[in-house]
């Protein structure tokens, strides 16, 4: 960005974080402000605010470094000087808990890394002698331990093992007489075993058993490293696996070039296994696996194909076909899906049709029973289905009705336009249904408006108890009602401050006691119990905002 753009832009960022912490908004606030901070010319101002969130964030060694920067522009500044000390406190707190962390993961090096950050800022903490003591002692017991097993390895003759854990020990304590003398104890041993190992590893070789003579050498020049006959054979290895990949290759593409696509698969697995960057292999096993998933997609098109066509005796040919090539799920469950489609879906569908009836879920059942009929139009079960289901619904429907009339005769809307859906879930078109539908909503709508008007007056009046009464009744019926909400909101506002209509003029005068006081907290309660009774009252409004900002500015002179 311009440098323009960028003078822009700061006063922005610094301005929004101001605003975000007085809504106490910390995080998004340090995020704004940390953008400017992280610049190499940072203003005093900006560092000196990211120190005060990242306080605000519990982030110390991040607030030390920012308040540090900060200071370095205005020395003299009291409140970062303050600020610095307590981030400083806590960030000696946060490098003890991490040194603690990693003497816990094992991880010693970074313990005594995290342990000195805290040392310099409080180097004669005891925390600080303790744990690095701790971290010491530590230490010693891994190397004990390192060298115990090393024993127990070189005991049981597993030397590299034991040679591998005396080793470690020894980078742990460099200079342990006992380590140092169990390790050239090892030593000897090995040498004795080096002629038998090499034998093996040149009998490997010559027999191809190239990964078994890999082995056998490492083993020697792990011990040995300028082991000379071991590194010759090493030679010789490497050529032998050159010319092992180079035929595996060969044979690879000659197997692609014939269509053998199984064949190429595992040689080129071979020489992935010998050599796993090796790209000519990479692309060639794509190359057969693209090859060898070509051809089940083509061989399940032309199945699925034939099953679309209702010649399944082709289809399951296909699959089959497939299925030889490559065994999996998906070739799998194309047979499946075949078999099924074949001999069981028509029985299917008249099953789930005839449970839902059970049920008494008449719409399901009768989608059911024509799925089942779309498939099969003879089908038995589901004819016979169909036809006791028209009768149960028709049943269900004068059933169904009465019990709506009912429920309207009795100004049960609610109950009785659940009646009526149910009926039209059935049939859609039935009109008395339709008819009944129309009359409850008018009636319920009615009702409702007459319920908000009479707990709105008797709020207005002061009567608590029977606005609360209406206004139940009115959300019983319509819990989404935005005026019966607000009416009903207004009125547990209006029972918690404990207020009553005419009260205004009292509370707007409390309101300015607490102002006068220095109570402004109080004064803004008052002044908004005031606006619960008569929204209009400009008065009270303007006073918040006042008192509010007063709270603003006394809020920034303390520096809080």
């Amino acid at each position: 960005a311009s440098s323009e753009l960028q003078q822009t832009i700061k006063p922005l960022l610094y301005n929004t974080a101001l605003s975000l912490r007085e809504s106490r908004k910390f995080n998004q606030a340090f995020d704004a402000v940390s953008a400017l901070a992280e610049q190499k010319h940072a203003l005093f101002n900006e560092l000196n605010l990211a120190g005060i969130l990242a306080l605000d964030t519990n982030q110390y060694r991040l607030a030390q470094q920012y308040l540090l920067r900060a200071i370095e522009l205005n020395p003299e500044h009291s409140g970062a000087r303050q600020n610095l000390i307590i981030a400083e406190a806590g960030a000696f707190g946060e490098w003890l808990t991490l040194s603690r962390q990693r003497l816990k993961e094992g991880r010693l090096s970074a313990a005594e890394k995290a342990l000195a950050k805290a040392a310099q800022l409080q180097s004669g903490n005891s925390k600080v002698a303790t744990l690095k003591s701790r971290i010491a002692q530590q230490r010693l017991a891994n190397a004990a331990d390192q060298f115990f097993k090393a024993r127990i390895a070189l005991e049981s003759g597993d030397l590299p093992v034991a040679l591998d854990h005396v080793n470690a020990g020894l980078a742990i304590k460099p200079n342990d007489r006992d380590g140092l003398m169990l390790r050239q104890e090892i030593s000897d041993a090995m040498a004795v075993d080096l002629d038998k190992l090499l034998a093996a590893g040149l009998q490997d070789l010559q027999s191809g058993n190239l990964g078994s003579a890999d082995q056998a050498f490492r083993k020697i020049l792990a011990i040995a490293p300028q082991h000379q006959e071991t590194l010759a054979a090493k030679d010789q290895l490497i050529q032998a696996r050159k010319e092992q990949r180079l035929e595996l290759q060969r044979n690879g593409q000659r197997a692609i070039d014939s269509g053998q696509t199984e064949r190429a698969i595992q040689l080129f697995n071979q020489l992935l296994a010998m050599d796993p960057e090796n790209m000519s292999a990479k692309q060639g096993l794509n190359s057969a696996r693209q090859m060898r998933a070509n051809r089940v997609d083509e061989l399940i098109r032309n199945g699925r194909q034939a099953a679309d066509r209702a010649e399944y005796s082709k289809a399951r040919q296909w699959f089959e076909q497939a299925r030889s090539i490559e065994d999996t799920k998906r070739t799998q469950s194309e047979l499946k899906a075949l078999s099924r489609e074949i001999t069981a879906k028509a029985d299917k569908y008249a099953e789930q049709a005839n449970r839902a009836v059970v049920k008494n879920n008449l719409s399901q059942a009768k989608k059911l029973y024509a799925k089942a009929l779309a498939l099969d139009p003879g089908h038995e079960a589901s004819i016979v289905g169909q036809k006791a289901l028209a009768a149960k619904t028709e049943q269900i429907i004068s059933t169904r009705l009465k019990r709506a009339d009912n429920a309207f005769r009795k100004g049960a809307y609610p109950e009785a336009i659940k009646v009526y859906r149910a009926v039209l879930d059935l049939d859609a078109n039935q009109t008395a249904a339709i008819d009944g539908l129309k009359r409850c909503r008018e009636a319920q709508a009615e009702e409702l408006a007459q319920l908000v008007e009479n707990g709105e007056t008797a709020l207005d009046n002061g009567d608590f108890e029977t606005a609360e009464e209406m206004l139940t009744k009115a959300l019983q019926q319509d819990a989404y009602h935005k005026q019966a909400q607000q009416l009903r909101q207004k009125l547990d506002l209006m029972q918690q401050a404990g207020a009553q209509p005419g009260d205004e003029q009292k509370l707007y005068l409390q309101g300015v006691a607490y102002y006068t006081q220095g109570k402004y907290t109080e004064a803004i309660k008052s002044w908004e119990t005031v606006l619960l009774l008569d929204p209009d009252h400009e008065k009270s409004r303007q006073n918040i905002t006042k008192a509010r900002l007063k709270m603003r500015h006394l809020k920034e002179f303390s520096g809080d």
